[in-house]
């Protein structure tokens, strides 16, 4: 029998589930040792649901804020209030509500509050025939949760 060898690296991750989760969340953002949550969401969440006021309600004075009106598929302009917003609320954690955009949308915020440089000097790109060009984010990141 052929046996491969490999390794798997994962960064620590909890997850919680069900009734009462959302309890969780202020625990969760004092754990990160964070002060400041600062909650990324489309205005579906935000305005037809009540989880946003519930996250600001357990939250607290944890929370320094909400961007409500991401988009689908993340644009670029969107993203940019985002981080502006959350600039100027001091946010050290960011928390993610919503779907793939917008996990992916916090991911890019964290990146343009953390790292230099102007947004499209810090994309990957493809050259016509040959390989990406990755540029190295090596800068502390705010921590992310999402919900």
């Amino acid at each position: 029998m052929k046996t491969h060898a490999f390794r798997v690296i994962s960064y620590p991750l909890r997850v919680y589930s069900g009734q009462g989760a959302l309890l969780n969340l202020a625990d969760e953002v004092r754990r990160n040792r964070a002060s400041r949550a600062f909650i990324v969401c489309g205005r579906t969440v935000s305005r037809k649901t009540g989880l946003i006021a519930a996250m600001n309600d357990h939250l607290g004075k944890l929370c320094a804020g909400v961007y409500d009106e991401m988009e689908k598929d993340s644009p670029l302009e969107c993203v940019l209030r985002a981080r502006d917003t959350a600039r100027a609320a001091d946010a050290d954690l960011v928390v993610a509500v919503g779907g793939g955009s917008v996990i992916q949308a916090a991911r890019a915020v964290v990146i343009l509050l953390c790292e230099k440089g102007a947004p499209h000097d810090l994309i990957t790109r493809y050259p016509p025939g040959k390989p990406a060009l990755s540029v190295r984010l090596t800068a502390p990141k705010l921590p992310i949760i999402n919900v």
